[in-house]
């Protein structure tokens, strides 16, 4: 996590406002402190649209917020800003303030040092963002925390936009003879990385193809049999396989698309 050492539950408990009653253009004024101290009581779920605030009345508080995501593939934006007015001490370092996205089980999203979270919001710095793709639909969270008693924030969840997917298997093309298959993929999302296998339904891998980085937009890729693949084609004449693209995006959580094919001699 970016902050990983101020990701503790708060004690002192405060009234927060439910964010379910408000409208998508209203601000949420929330204290965040005690029915948001852990995930079992965090704030929420956000309403895409809304302005929050909040702020740390000690320097252990941590705000816990929690956000929906309805399935693989959802982009997620948040907007963070540090509204404190002035830091009162120098030794403070700019008084940040710190997101993070979280799972149930406290860790964060793509894994220690992911993208899933901010730097340091300072009172200098005054703004930063969060984009992340999930890889699967449920309930997330944010934690928010500073480790300087009297910081103030605001964060805004982003409403959803109509966007691709991470990637798409669009159409799928068999090689003459049956020995690999042309796929073209449609991707919502620089890729860090991607590989495309071809296997059998025991699990027998007869063809990879791998990718490096790769910029979103469209890409036709060709994965050949191996020589195993064509030894066992050429003796059974017909092969029933499954394409397997697993595609990992710059930022966001790995996704994986699978067809069913027939290579046929």
């Amino acid at each position: 996590m970016r902050h990983p050492s101020r990701l503790l539950p708060a004690a002192v408990a405060v009234a927060a406002i439910a964010a379910s009653a408000l409208p998508a253009s209203a601000s949420a004024s929330a204290d965040m402190m005690g029915a948001d101290d852990s995930i079992a009581t965090a704030f929420g779920p956000l309403v895409p649209g809304t302005l929050y605030s909040g702020a740390f009345r000690s320097d252990a508080d941590t705000d816990y917020l929690a956000f929906d995501v309805a399935k693989a593939g959802d982009p997620v934006h948040f907007d963070v800003a540090n509204l404190t007015p002035s830091c009162p001490s120098p030794d403070a370092n700019g008084c940040p303030v710190y997101a993070t996205l979280i799972d149930a089980g406290g860790q964060q999203v793509g894994g220690e040092g992911s993208g899933a979270g901010t730097g340091a919001v300072t009172v200098d710095a005054h703004t930063d963002v969060i984009d992340w793709t999930f890889g699967g639909p449920g309930r997330f969270y944010v934690a928010m925390d500073s480790g300087v008693a009297g910081t103030s924030y605001s964060i805004r969840l982003k409403p959803p936009a109509a966007v691709a997917p991470v990637v798409k298997l669009l159409r799928t093309t068999l090689l003459a003879h049956g020995r690999g298959v042309k796929a073209r993929l449609g991707l919502g999302t620089p890729l860090r990385s991607a590989k495309l296998t071809l296997k059998t339904r025991t699990g027998a891998i007869l063809g990879v193809t791998r990718l490096a980085a790769t910029p979103a937009g469209t890409r036709t890729v060709t994965v050949r049999l191996s020589a195993t693949g064509l030894r066992r084609l050429a003796k059974k004449r017909s092969l029933a396989v499954t394409l397997r693209v697993a595609a990992t995006p710059v930022s966001g959580t790995p996704l994986t698309v699978t067809k069913a094919l027939r290579l046929r001699r």
